[in-house]
């Protein structure tokens, strides 16, 4: 009975904390996009991307390129990240974001003020930058250089019978 314990444990833990296999590491591509509720014209979307490599990244919006570092809150629900940015129009700055990833396409919502966003809904209240985008690369190259994490067998369960 001990042995079940063990391995529900295990299991609890592996539902509660999210994959690492992923992560934002590639070239990414902006498909869409809402600012303040409205959405953003087509020609200013294929003018950005975004570049993340382990912790750095390089931010495009047309002639404008900033670069800085990330920093991710992944046990967050949703994910936060935090984008500090030491190059380009914005440097000093710090911008508050979430995301959602899923397999190549990464959504994230952009805060104007210093409290992190609650939702993916932009509106001209809270006035969101809502950007999706659409990973160059392909998903099984999206593993950021790490390796796999190999982890021990489980013991088989011990089940007993109360016979009678």
């Amino acid at each position: 009975m001990k042995n079940l314990s063990i391995v529900f444990s295990f299991a609890l833990v592996f539902i509660a904390v999210p994959s690492m296999a992923q992560t934002i590491d590639g070239d990414w591509t902006v498909t869409e996009g809402e600012y303040a509720g409205a959405p953003v014209a087509k020609d200013a979307l294929d003018a950005m991307s975004l570049k993340v490599t382990k912790n750095k990244f390089d931010a495009k919006s047309g002639d404008s390129l900033s670069k800085g570092s990330i920093t991710s809150q992944s046990r967050s629900r949703p994910p936060q990240l935090v984008f500090k940015i030491d190059s380009g129009a914005d440097a000093g700055r710090e911008v508050n974001a979430i995301y959602e990833l899923k397999g190549s396409i990464l959504k994230i919502a952009f805060s104007q003020s210093a409290e992190f966003p609650e939702g993916f809904d932009s509106t001209t209240d809270n006035k969101l930058l809502v950007l999706t985008y659409k990973n160059n690369k392909p998903v099984a190259a999206n593993r950021g250089g790490r390796k796999s994490r190999k982890f021990p067998a489980l013991p088989e369960p011990e089940i007993t019978s109360s016979g009678g």
